[in-house]
């Protein structure tokens, strides 16, 4: 199968890495995997986009930030160019692009925004016109789902694929407890998004 997996920039995003990995891997079952975005490549990605054309991805992103309708024409040729039998497109902005082109592949809409992006008026009159455009609708969490029927309306095909980390996957109560002079936790990432912090974990010692 051909898939092409649409993002809004290649940078170093939680978004972005995840269709990096999901890309990699469906390479690596057989697939072939092309990886488009809207708008040009961040420094920080250099190094993953070197990831995937070595496992044989391929990546088409704009050498410049195009506007509006160059967004259009440049994912208009890359699906030409590529030809898919199924597009990913992850995140609201993607989604809607590649929703508004004339392209009879099946489109999969992955919601990965931690805030309800539909309290934006135009994203929210953009999505009730085209929402029967998309095939299924993959969403990180319930609340993306209770947002998108409260806000648009439901959708015949919408699954919940949870994103986050399962925290009792880390501990082991049959361990006996190993005493210290005091507790530390060291979180290591790129930042906390305002919108994200929400569904930050609480670990009381």
């Amino acid at each position: 199968m051909r898939i092409l997996q649409v993002i809004l920039a290649p940078r170093l995003s939680g978004a972005d890495v995840l269709a990096k990995g999901v890309a990699i891997g469906h390479q690596r079952g057989g697939h072939s995997l092309c990886i488009a975005s809207l708008m040009s490549e961040h420094d920080d990605f250099a190094h993953i986009s070197a990831e995937l054309r070595a496992h044989d991805v391929t990546c088409l992103f704009p050498t410049k930030a195009p506007g509006k309708l160059g967004r259009l024409l440049f994912l208009h040729r890359a699906i030409r160019t590529f030809k898919p039998d199924i597009i990913f497109a992850h995140a609201t902005i993607p989604a809607l692009y590649v929703r508004a082109l004339p392209t009879r592949v099946p489109i999969v809409w992955v919601m990965h925004s931690g805030a309800n992006d539909f309290a934006n008026g135009a994203l929210l009159r953009a999505e009730r016109i085209f929402s029967g455009r998309a095939k299924a609708v993959i969403s990180v969490s319930q609340k993306n789902i209770d947002d998108y029927v409260k806000e648009v309306d439901s959708h015949p095909s919408m699954i919940a694929v949870p994103n986050g980390v399962d925290v009792s996957r880390f501990t082991d109560d049959a361990l006996p407890a190993v005493p210290v002079a005091h507790k530390q936790i060291v979180q290591v990432g790129r930042g906390l998004a305002p919108a994200k912090a929400g569904h930050a974990v609480t670990l009381k010692f």
